[in-house]
């Protein structure tokens, strides 16, 4: 089924799986195009890293405050991956045997009833550099301050202002071992983690910007 206006032309999914991976039709209708996209980035993060650490984060923006978001998940990407190089150089410098991790994503831009958008985030990285998010009471030294950090900057925030606005749910990450047996398997469990990524329901048309964007390398 299509669906169009004049932002957008999609697809639309209601069935349980999709490409014979399970997704959640209980949010259903799905969008195709964004089961894709998804598709293509962990297709192309275990081609780099064959043993990939995949996260789900969710972030949101303090209340009270309206804010102007054209190019929010840009600055926290980025943000997030000057913080990755700038860990693995320092370990380099210190003698410790370091591997290469580039960081590819997903979001996606909701709205219910707040005055601010909200974002679902898959974040993706190699498994052999960051396979945890650490201890979430630390401030820094793990990947979960690195992301309450990326998310401050995007924002322009002292990082005790925006703490609150990112949020790890419960059993956020995985894992995909491309060369072993199980591959199938941890595909599955991520694939129908991150199709409630593309609900249509409350994603917001009305403003002509961006509701789902994803690494292209």
């Amino acid at each position: 089924m299509k669906i169009s206006n004049s932002s957008t032309h999609l697809i639309l999914h209601y069935e349980a799986t999709y490409l014979e991976l399970p997704v959640q039709n209980q949010f259903s209708p799905l969008i195709t195009q964004y089961m894709d996209g998804i598709l293509e980035v962990l297709h192309k993060a275990v081609l780099e890293h064959p043993r990939t650490y995949c996260l789900r984060v969710d972030l949101k923006y303090p209340l009270g405050i309206s804010f102007d978001n054209s190019n929010v998940m840009s600055r926290f990407i980025e943000s997030l991956k000057s913080q990755i190089n700038a860990d693995l150089n320092q370990k380099e410098r210190e003698g410790t045997r370091i591997y290469p991790c580039s960081v590819r994503y997903v979001w996606v831009r909701e709205k219910d009833s707040s005055i601010n958008h909200h974002y679902h985030v898959l974040l993706l990285f190699n498994k052999d550099t960051y396979h945890t998010l650490g201890n979430l009471k630390a401030s820094d030294g793990n990947l979960g301050a690195r992301v309450r950090k990326a998310w401050a900057s995007a924002l322009g925030l002292p990082i005790e202002n925006s703490i609150g606005g990112v949020h790890f749910p419960k059993n956020c990450g995985y894992y995909l071992h491309w060369n072993l047996p199980t591959f199938k398997m941890e595909l599955k469990a991520v694939f129908r983690r991150v199709s409630y990524l593309t609900k249509l329901r409350t994603k917001d048309f009305s403003d002509g910007k961006r509701n789902f964007g994803c690494s292209c390398k």
